[in-house]
């Protein structure tokens, strides 16, 4: 607008209607061209603006065609596992499309049932690219009745050649025989996980003794692994580091403490009743790491 109108009603009126600009008279040509060339400028980025959002567009569409096609393929690997119901429980909750965290499981012809908890470094994508080699490799390396030594040597073997350096993937592997009263682990960098006792007594805590899979090469990797006697009834856990650092209240975590209490609190239904105090401390919070919890009763394997 050019106006002599010098009243600020007037000119906000001016402007509300559609206008972008004014210039009071007498104006001067320079100035008048000064402006003009500033919306020239203002209207060009826009423009450049909008062509990008729309590239942004088309890549996002490409990329979630992509995440989808991963997905499937994500799924189909891990539709092997093969969870007895009457031994294991688990609850997992990922922080974002694809889960850092894996639980694989398969019993073997002889009764034996191997199982697998991980969690690889980060979470989404970059997770999955530790993950999904794992959960291809496990069912097999099983098939082929190898010790679970040699299960987590030829994992951690893979892992070395197929991703980069400074990934890996903490995790336990586990074997319970037939009989349900031995217990094979070997574990790498998950947190400690607890054995109770039929009558809900905490008989031991077991503790990663080696480095996660994918750190160290054939030869300097230890795949001696623990071996305890167990009674019919008896319960482990096995958890990701993302439950204990679970956000509640002033930037706290749930922790290990509290954790810990949970399971020392409850005899009966305990797996449910852990999950429900970390639902009641984390409710509304932003959930930061993927959680997994698993619970491995001992009892003979129904093959």
């Amino acid at each position: 607008f050019i106006t002599a109108m010098l009243e600020s009603t007037s000119l906000i009126q001016a402007l509300s209607s559609g206008g972008d600009d004014f210039i009071s008279k007498p104006f001067d040509v320079a100035v008048l061209e000064s402006k003009l060339n500033a919306h020239l400028r203002i209207r060009q980025l826009n423009q450049e603006l909008q062509v990008k959002n729309n590239q942004l567009l088309l890549v996002n569409q490409q990329l979630q065609l992509e995440q989808k096609s991963i997905m499937i393929f994500f799924d189909n690997a891990l539709k092997n596992n093969s969870f007895n119901r009457e031994l294991i429980k688990y609850h997992m909750s990922p922080v974002s499309l694809f889960n850092g965290d894996l639980i694989l499981a398969e019993q073997h012809e002889n009764g034996c049932t191997y199982i697998l908890i991980g969690d690889a470094i980060g979470h989404g994508l970059t997770a999955a690219m530790v993950t999904l080699p794992v959960a291809i490799l496990f069912n097999e390396l099983v098939k082929k009745s190898l010790s679970l030594g040699e299960v987590a040597s030829e994992i951690n073997s893979q892992l070395t050649k197929l991703i980069p350096r400074g990934m890996f993937l903490c995790a336990s592997i586990i074997m319970l025989n037939g009989k349900g009263d031995t217990l094979s682990i070997w574990s790498g960098g998950l947190p400690e996980s607890y054995w109770f006792g039929e009558r809900g007594q905490l008989k031991k805590l077991i503790k990663s003794e080696h480095l996660p899979l994918g750190i160290l090469n054939a030869e300097q990797f230890d795949d001696s692994v623990q071996i305890i006697n167990v009674e019919h009834g008896d319960k482990l856990y096995f958890y990701s580091d993302g439950l204990i650092e679970a956000e509640i209240d002033n930037n706290e975590m749930f922790g290990s403490e509290r954790f810990s209490d949970c399971l020392l609190k409850y005899d009966e239904n305990r797996f449910d009743q852990v999950l429900a105090e970390l639902r009641l401390h984390t409710t509304g919070k932003k959930q930061n790491d993927d959680i997994t919890l698993l619970e491995l009763t001992c009892c003979p394997s129904l093959h």
